[in-house]
């Protein structure tokens, strides 16, 4: 099963969100990974991916040295679509099917991160949200507290709803790093508007091993309710 990553803006937390969220995955005896769906701004291997092992306390791994968890990967940091065009490249939805689905059979649960929010342009005329509600893939929404965001979310929401992407929850990263109101303006909210979607809250932590323990108190185990009722 896969689970699709995206957020409310670029540079919202994904990736922070995806490493903890496989560390979680991994701690629950459940064969998980973490992959990028494009990645722009670099060469080699994916920032993100190595950033998602290092937060789960993983190495490099064969399907990361295979490309098979970022097929593609350009060097500026723009849109796909126009980053891959930059380099006379496309970004083959059929190539990016074939390949998840491979990490399927070899994986219970895969983490797919987005790149920047969920109707970027993976080419002209067809976006994320395209491929995503094609794959019939579950999506994790990332969001932050702060002004504004409420707007973006349920923008985000909206998009999903009209696509037909189902949604696994809402998390709210550094959920205690915009002040009280703010935080309590955002959960009150979706706690009266949308009660039966589960929302995570992660608090604000420092890059260090021992604040990358996955707590039970922050509930992440609701957006994996179907997994986990399997393995048990």
């Amino acid at each position: 099963m896969t689970y699709f990553i995206t957020g409310i803006d670029t540079g919202i937390g994904k990736t922070w969100t995806t490493g903890l969220l496989l560390r979680f995955l991994l701690s629950q005896k459940l064969r998980a990974v973490s992959a990028k769906l494009v990645q722009t701004g670099g060469r080699g291997l994916s920032d993100d991916l190595l950033e998602h092992r290092k937060i789960a306390g993983l190495p490099i791994l064969d399907v990361d040295l295979q490309g098979r968890t970022c097929p593609y990967i350009f060097e500026r940091p723009m849109s796909p679509h126009w980053a891959a065009s930059m380099e006379g490249k496309i970004i083959d939805e059929k190539n990016l099917t074939r390949q998840f689905k491979n990490l399927e059979e070899s994986y219970e649960v895969v983490l797919c991160e987005g790149a920047g929010g969920i109707l970027v342009p993976l080419s002209l005329g067809r976006t994320s949200a395209d491929f995503v509600a094609e794959q019939g893939w579950k999506t994790i929404v990332v969001t932050v507290p702060r002004l504004g965001s409420l707007n973006h979310t349920l923008l985000t929401l909206s998009l999903l709803e009209t696509k037909g992407i189902p949604l696994a929850g809402i998390v709210l990263n550094q959920a205690d790093a915009w002040g009280a109101e703010l935080h309590d303006v955002f959960v009150n909210y979706f706690q009266s508007q949308m009660p039966a979607v589960p929302l995570i809250e992660i608090p604000q932590l420092q890059p260090s091993a021992e604040s990358r323990e996955v707590k039970n108190s922050w509930g992440i185990s609701s957006l994996f309710s179907a997994v986990l009722e399997k393995s048990d």
